[in-house]
C-alpha cells in the first residue's frame, strides 16, 4: 500500500502518540500531520492532499461536528474517522448521519488502522465510479455527436 497522508487533529499528545503507533504497527508507510487547533485544522484542509481525516470529538476550540463540517466543505470525499473515549452512542450516530466514515473508541485503537484501510479503499473505490461514469457520459456525447453528423 503506498503512503497514506493522514491529518490527525488531536488535543492529547498522548493520544496522538497512539495514532502513530496504531497506523504504523505493520510497517505500513504513513504520513501523518498532528493538528490541535481550529485555525491549524482549517489551513490543513484548505492544503488538501489528505487521503483520511482522524479526530478526536472534544477540542479546546472546536468539537467533531464542527470539525466534520469543515472537511466536508473543504475536502470533501476525504473520509473523516472519529477517534475518542466515548461520545456516547447517541452521539456517534449523529457524526455518523452528518457525514462521518467511521467511529472508532480509544480503548479499541487496534481498530483504527482497518478502519482507516477500509475507509480509504472505500473512498478510492468511490472515487474510480465517478471516473468511470464521467467517462461514460463523455463517451455517449461523442457518440451523438457522430451520429448527428452521419444523419
Amino acid at each position: 500500500m503506498p503512503s497514506m497522508h493522514v491529518l490527525c487533529l488531536e488535543e492529547n499528545p498522548s493520544d496522538f502518540e497512539l495514532v502513530r503507533a496504531v497506523l504504523s504497527k505493520d510497517g505500513s508507510s504513513c504520513e501523518l500531520l498532528h493538528v490541535r487547533f481550529r485555525d491549524d485544522f482549517l489551513a490543513a484542509v484548505r492544503q488538501g492532499g489528505w487521503d483520511v481525516i482522524i479526530s478526536a470529538c472534544l477540542l479546546p476550540d472546536l468539537d467533531g461536528m464542527t470539525a466534520l463540517a469543515i472537511a466536508q466543505e473543504h475536502c470533501p470525499g476525504v473520509p473523516f474517522i472519529l477517534f475518542s473515549r466515548g461520545i456516547g452512542e447517541e452521539a456517534a450516530i449523529e457524526h455518523l448521519k452528518a457525514g462521518a466514515t467511521e467511529y472508532v473508541l480509544k480503548e479499541h485503537s487496534a481498530r483504527l488502522l482497518l478502519a482507516v484501510r477500509r475507509a480509504i479503499r472505500e473512498a478510492g473505490e468511490r472515487k474510480e465510479r465517478k471516473q468511470a461514469k464521467e467517462q461514460n457520459a463523455k463517451l455517449e456525447e461523442q457518440l451523438r455527436q457522430a451520429q448527428k453528423m452521419e444523419a
